[in-house]
């Protein structure tokens, strides 16, 4: 019994899915999850070749994710969710967009600092530890929704072993 509940908590700090396949292949398969749930519609895109990053920056990214999907759930009302990942130029985008209420930058900049909302206090520390940012943009009026970009910039603790087109590797996973 007691192994069996070190191993739930220890595939929850670390889920097995990002430890093999990396970053992009568990944000697929939460968001797969998400819709096999029947709780939102949800739908995940991904552009070209994302590579790797070291497993505390795909942990701590991967952690960033699950808040703010977290958030839209419990939150916005939305009735859909689509996460889109790619790599720009020096960075991995995630961008979230949902259908709900919408969420400023303005917003999460004063909820962050105020007593409670520990879930967004968390994505900032882990912003700070990626050296990442995030715009959280309010679709406005006539638009529901909101659309959020996570970028984080690539090749902080990598190698330059193929790199390509002047980017820092990706981290390949043990060899």
């Amino acid at each position: 019994q007691v192994i069996t509940m070190v191993r739930r908590i220890s595939h929850r700090l670390s889920p097995e899915m990002l430890t093999k396949f990396g970053l992009g292949d568990a944000l697929h398969h939460t968001i797969q999850q998400l819709a096999d749930s029947g709780a939102i519609r949800a739908r995940f895109e991904s552009r070209g070749e994302l590579g790797r990053l070291s497993p505390e920056r795909e942990l701590a990214a991967y952690r960033i994710v699950q808040e703010l999907l977290n958030n839209m759930i419990k939150h916005s009302g939305a009735s859909e969710i689509v996460l889109r990942l790619s790599r720009q130029a020096r960075e991995l985008v995630v961008t979230l967009e949902d259908d709900g209420r919408g969420f400023s930058q303005e917003t999460f900049n004063a909820l962050k600092s105020t007593p409670g909302g520990l879930g967004l206090k968390n994505i900032q520390s882990r912003l700070d530890i990626l050296q990442a940012n995030i715009n959280f943009t309010d679709n406005g009026p006539g638009r529901a929704g909101t659309t959020t970009r996570l970028g984080i910039p690539l090749g902080q603790d990598t190698s330059q072993q193929d790199a390509g087109e002047g980017d820092a590797a990706l981290y390949r996973g043990p060899e």
